[in-house]
């Protein structure tokens, strides 16, 4: 055969599994529909300003984790750290969570009488929890269980447990637990759905080691693993759109492009989803009745929508002090995740890169990335073509209304550019036809740890892999990464 892997989708999560491979001595060709790699980590340029995609799910940096993005990439993407993890406001609260242990647990244990052991019982767990976890990703398949029951007792006792009942049985006060949960947004789901395991370990990893942003942005990130994958020999073709893998007795043989011609591999990464992959790309005779029965069984995770400003003023005649900001129209995340069913309900994620990289639009200028979330078919109704463009920028200024409301900082005054990206978009990019383009929702027992554990038996194709948000094991834009080396690996493996 002419290639030893052959990676359909130049996404961040496909070109992390071709710059593996090849690592590893593989002759790798990378394919692409479109005309430029990145997939969903793109930017778009409009008068002076650059937007990039969202990269919301951020990179925790610290080399020594097996699960740490920051330690995946190149050394050549330079990175800007946020001494801030997150602000939250709410009817009830303007509260700034930093990154740096000492001074979170001081907050949280200052916002309730008594908070203080509580607190400092949450942290306890969470870091054995992180230790337990490190111990899993380093044994990989050889996993003593046993050792897990006497090293780390607590974490088997809370494995299997929401966020809230955790946080309940630690005696946390209401208001410290709503503060702690803030970052829920990023899950999407609320915490009595997303794992404590998951959610406390990614937590106090950010506020211990911090967050850290490309300086070149998501695009950047594509790029620098695009240029090192090629100047170590690797190929790229653009354009190529894959329609068909082809499978025989189980096993993949190839795959058939727009044009007719056939590649013929038996290894090959996928960066699309499921659904893509398992109704378009292989013929219905050859997709395994348990792939679609566990596709079917999970639900999709939230759809975004995007509202990019160019603003001609500065950070500090702005007002914007921090990279990150939460708004919610209440602290109470269950609450807000069925009111997120509509569209007109707006929590948002604020981010502004010229915090921690001034140099992240003109000298004078800012860029502020609103991001609001919702599920079901909440977008549907705007979807006529008619008054397709009116709609969008309704939903944008009752967008940036919520967003100047709760944080009383003026933006409508000075937007010199506005840049917008709907789950269309989303859609049109990555071929998911209800433009969901993070995955599927962690809940209840279909969390990252049991997803990871189970992999194996979700294997249905011979020599197929699946990368990018809807590998099926993690959620969020940044899991992306970690899901092409994860595939990699798996790839290599021969399992």
């Amino acid at each position: 055969m002419e290639y030893d892997v052959c990676v359909v989708g130049a996404g961040i999560s496909g070109l992390m599994a071709a710059n593996k491979l090849i690592d590893e001595g593989n002759k790798v060709l990378v394919l692409d529909a479109h005309n430029k790699v990145g997939g969903l980590s793109t930017s778009i340029v409009k008068g002076r300003f650059e937007f990039n995609y969202p990269s919301l799910g951020l990179y925790v940096g610290n080399d020594k984790f097996p699960y740490s993005i920051n330690s995946l990439l190149d050394n050549d993407i330079e990175f800007v750290k946020s001494n801030d993890l997150f602000r939250v406001y709410s009817p009830k609260s303007d509260i700034t969570l930093m990154a740096n242990k000492a001074k979170a647990i001081e907050l949280l244990s200052s916002l309730a009488p008594d908070a203080n052991q509580s607190v400092l019982t949450f942290f306890d767990l969470a870091y054995e929890c992180r230790d337990a976890l490190n111990y899993i990703a380093s044994k990989k398949s050889d996993i003593d269980m046993d050792f897990i029951k006497e090293e780390f007792n607590n974490f088997m006792r809370v494995a299997s447990y929401s966020v809230s009942q955790v946080m309940d049985s630690l005696g946390l006060p209401i208001f410290v637990q709503e503060i702690i949960n803030s970052y829920w947004m990023l899950y999407g789901s609320s915490e009595t759905s997303i794992s404590f395991v998951d959610y406390a370990t990614n937590l106090v990893n950010a506020i211990e080691f911090g967050i850290k942003v490309p300086v070149n942005g998501s695009y950047g990130v594509a790029l620098s693993l695009a240029e090192r994958f090629l100047a170590l020999g690797g190929e790229i073709k653009l354009n190529s759109e894959v329609v068909n893998i082809i499978v025989e007795d189980g096993c993949v043989n190839g795959i058939k492009l727009a044009d007719g011609k056939i590649i013929y591999c038996n290894r090959l990464v996928v960066n699309s989803s499921l659904d893509v992959i398992y109704s378009k790309l292989i013929k219905p005779e050859d997709v395994p009745r348990d792939a679609l029965k566990d596709i079917n069984s999970r639900e999709k995770g939230a759809k975004l929508f995007t509202v990019n400003l160019g603003l001609n003023r500065g950070i500090e005649e702005l007002g914007i002090k921090n990279y990150m900001a939460f708004v919610y129209h209440s602290l109470d995340s269950d609450l807000e995740m069925e009111k997120m069913n509509e569209m007109g309900w707006r929590n948002i994620c604020a981010v502004c890169p010229n915090v921690i990289s001034p140099d992240a639009s003109p000298e004078g200028t800012t860029i502020l990335s609103l991001n609001t979330m919702f599920f079901s078919d909440a977008f549907e109704e705007y979807t006529d073509t008619n008054n397709y463009y009116r709609d969008l920028n309704e939903i944008a200024q009752r967008v940036i209304d919520t967003y100047q409301k709760f944080t009383k900082i003026n933006v409508a005054s000075f937007i010199e550019e506005i840049d917008i990206v709907s789950p269309v978009d989303v859609a049109a990019s990555t071929n998911n036809i209800d433009g969901n383009a993070f995955g599927f929702r962690l809940k209840d027992y279909d969390n990252c740890l049991p997803r990871y554990l189970n992999r194996k038996n979700e294997k249905y194709i011979k020599g197929l892999e699946v990368c990018g948000g809807f590998d099926g094991d993690f959620y969020g834009y940044n899991s992306n990464l970690y899901a092409g080396y994860s595939a990699a690996l798996e790839i290599e493996a021969g399992e």
